[in-house]
């Protein structure tokens, strides 16, 4: 809707332009409604602007889940591979040990063997 300011001013200028009566009052119903037109295609170009921000915030959004999702499947892959390392590590001690249990056993073995046959 026309402000009465810009309809003084349609006025003004269309009787400046030499208008009178009827074609006065149709070149304010037209500039009025040229007014009306372009303050619509200003409301739809800042909606598609907000429209388009949101959009893009959305998929920065969505970027930034993908990448937190994408550190934290890499730190649990890691810890997975750290804890079988460890697994593994722990059992090859437990294994040495064993065999150190076993040689030490085989050297009384034969210890006490050469010391009865003597």
């Amino acid at each position: 809707m026309s402000t009465v300011k810009e309809m003084l001013e349609l006025l003004e200028v269309g009787t400046k332009m030499g208008m009178k009566d009827e074609d006065l009052q149709q070149f304010v119903k037209d500039e009025q409604a040229r007014m009306r037109d372009e303050r619509e295609k200003h409301r739809v170009e800042r909606q598609e602007e907000r429209d388009r921000d949101f959009k893009l915030q959305m998929e920065e959004k969505d970027r930034d889940f993908k990448l937190q999702m994408e550190k934290e499947r890499a730190a649990r892959e890691h810890d997975e591979r750290e804890h079988a390392r460890l697994i593994e590590e722990k059992r090859h001690q437990q294994k040495l040990e064993e065999l150190e249990l076993d040689h030490k056993l085989q050297l009384k073995r034969i210890s006490h063997e050469s010391e009865c046959c003597d």
